[in-house]
C-alpha cells in the first residue's frame, strides 16, 4: 500500500479494489470473533 501526501489532484497512482462476491458465513464469523473480546471486556 502506497500512502501519500497533498491533494487527490497530485497524485497519479490509484488502485482500486472492489468486492464482488462474499462469503457470508466466513464474514459472520470474523464480524463475531472481533467483537467477542470486546463483550468480554464490557462483563
Amino acid at each position: 500500500m502506497h500512502h501519500f501526501s497533498g491533494t487527490a489532484s497530485e497524485q497519479t497512482e490509484f488502485r482500486h479494489t472492489v468486492a464482488t462476491k462474499l462469503d457470508h458465513p466466513k464474514f459472520c464469523d470474523l464480524i463475531v470473533d472481533a467483537l467477542e473480546p470486546l463483550v468480554r471486556q464490557k462483563r
